[in-house]
């Protein structure tokens, strides 16, 4: 393994029209020790040609080593890998799939839509090196899908617990890190939706996860935030990722969906930041 190497996780099914925003952040990081790992799920539009696009202009950039990042043994690897799947096989397959091929030491995650700022890997592999963390955060503000800023920044606590994990998703998906040397390959499965909550409950469990206090991201946001706090599909999210994934019996999983409902809602509250 690669020490100080960012593997980024990005999977996207038919999502062409937001891609190359969110690829062109990952390039433009100031810590250019990254390789990205792709997984296109059956996609029927452009997705495969822009990626390739992409890699190939990464592969021409001066410094970048042409494209590669160097292993200990002396190879060179694309820092661009694209997967392309036949079928669709949903987040959960793809994403434990690339989990098990990362080779850094840093696990990071993006979606199709969403952006880091250029600081981004660079501030938080140094904030968690200077303060010996395995797990990390950051703060992150809502865009529209042209990415025109909503005037919103997401914060949280400065410390998370396991405990306080079991109460909401308090995070961003693109803005989560953790060490793998530290965590090991972590593996969810039996649930398609709420596969990010699992995992962080997953990494939870053997460290605390702690709030680097900028806003190094943007996180697209399409729908309104009550919307997606009381769908019926967010209820059995919830409901599975209990159910599932902490092994409770059904009362108590339909306790912690609700527990974990009002508790999201008390996070918009407190730690929605007006920019």
């Amino acid at each position: 393994m690669k020490n100080d190497l960012v593997s980024v996780i990005m999977l996207s099914r038919n999502k062409a029209q937001f891609l190359e925003a969110s690829v062109r952040s990952v390039m433009a990081q100031t810590y250019q020790n990254w390789e990205l790992l792709f997984v296109d799920d059956a996609s029927n539009d452009d997705t495969i040609s822009l990626l390739q696009k992409l890699k190939d202009e990464d592969g021409r950039r001066k410094g970048a080593v042409y494209g590669r990042y160097l292993m200990e043994d002396g190879t060179l690897v694309d820092r661009i890998s694209v997967t392309r799947t036949v079928n669709q096989r949903g987040e959960t397959h793809n994403r434990n799939s690339v989990l098990r091929e990362a080779k850094g030491r840093w696990m990071a995650f993006l979606d199709a839509g969403d952006i880091w700022e250029p600081t981004k890997l660079e501030k938080q592999v140094a904030f968690m090196d200077e303060h010996g963390y395995v797990f990390s955060y950051t703060k992150f503000r809502s865009i529209d899908a042209k990415n025109r800023d909503l005037g919103l920044v997401m914060s949280g606590p400065s410390v998370l617990s396991y405990k306080d994990m079991q109460k909401c998703c308090w995070m961003g998906y693109l803005t989560v890190m953790y060490d793998i040397e530290k965590i090991s390959t972590l593996q969810v499965n039996g649930l398609n939706e709420a596969n990010d909550y699992a995992l962080w409950l997953k990494v939870a469990k053997q460290a605390d996860c702690h709030l680097f206090p900028e806003c190094l991201a943007s996180q697209m946001s399409e729908k309104g935030l009550w919307h997606r706090l009381l769908t019926s599909d967010k209820w059995n999210w919830r409901y599975g990722a209990y159910r599932k994934i902490e092994k409770m019996n059904p009362i108590s999983a339909a306790y912690m969906a609700v527990r974990n409902m009002v508790y999201t809602a008390w996070k918009w509250c407190r730690y929605m930041e007006r920019a």
